[in-house]
């Protein structure tokens, strides 16, 4: 059996420009941004507002959800973690799932 081979791994500032960064990476949407619940109070509107204004669909979903089931129906492109170890940890495991690549703090 051959391995599937890992994702790409980015490492970026998650913040209100985390847009702006995706796309000068050669990123696109849709961005699946798998959080913690302190990530996504402080941060969630300036995301929406950086995404809106990069023109990339987005999603935030808590990590601890099913987040393969969440992302499924969604073509999700890229993955961002956002918050402690266990949001990235589940982030890098959607991604590695999804076979896209995932941006870490």
């Amino acid at each position: 059996m051959s391995e599937e081979p890992a994702p790409h791994r980015f490492v970026a500032a998650l913040d209100s420009d985390i847009a702006a960064r995706l796309v000068a990476l050669g990123l696109s949407g849709p961005v699946l941004v798998v959080a913690d619940a302190t990530a996504i109070a402080a941060e969630a509107p300036a995301w929406a507002s950086g995404f809106a204004a990069a023109g990339l669909p987005h999603r935030v979903i808590l990590s601890g959800v099913d987040i393969e089931t969440a992302a499924g129906d969604w073509d999700t492109r890229v993955v961002v973690a956002a918050g402690a170890a266990e949001a990235v940890a589940a982030a890098r495991a959607a991604a590695a799932a999804l076979g896209v690549p995932v941006v870490e703090p």
